[in-house]
């Protein structure tokens, strides 16, 4: 309860450690309730928060080579599938139409070169700055059109 509240008030994504009433070293557990704490109104509460890192991937163009399509902002947590969904909502391709892959754009991928969804970027090989690729069995330039009209 008391890890919720403080991520929902700080926007804190990532490792938090909570400590008990000020002056206390005691590291309170996950599950440690405000009443459990014995915190009343007033009191000063001390926590750490381990801050997630900024992943940024590069996604170049299907249609014009070498030119690149957009960047992804995400954390080190994010998965495969919140890379996939962030570049629908970019692009407006359709999210059922990706299957994200290891690779670059434009080359051929081999056959387990396909990326898990629920497969973190970190663990599947991915640091800011790299470029992830994915392949598209829908309309590829229809469904990119208005998006690359904006460009």
């Amino acid at each position: 309860e008391v890890k919720t509240i403080l991520g929902m008030l700080f926007g804190l994504k990532g490792a938090l450690s909570i400590f008990g009433p000020a002056g206390s070293t005691q590291l309170l557990e996950d599950t440690t309730t405000v009443s459990v704490a014995g915190w009343k109104v007033g009191d000063e509460v001390k926590f750490k928060a381990e801050l997630s890192k900024e992943l940024s991937l590069v996604v170049m163009s299907p249609v014009e080579p070498g030119k690149q399509l957009c960047k992804l902002e995400l954390t080190e947590e994010a998965s495969v599938g919140h890379a996939k969904g962030l570049l629908s909502k970019i692009t407006g391709l359709k999210l059922g139409s990706m299957i994200m892959v290891k690779g670059k754009m434009g080359e051929r991928v081999s056959e387990d070169a396909n990326l898990d969804d629920k497969q973190s970027l970190v663990s599947s090989g991915y640091k800011s700055g790299d470029e992830i690729g994915f392949i598209y069995t829908g309309d590829l330039e229809g469904d990119l059109s208005s998006f690359l009209a904006k460009q």
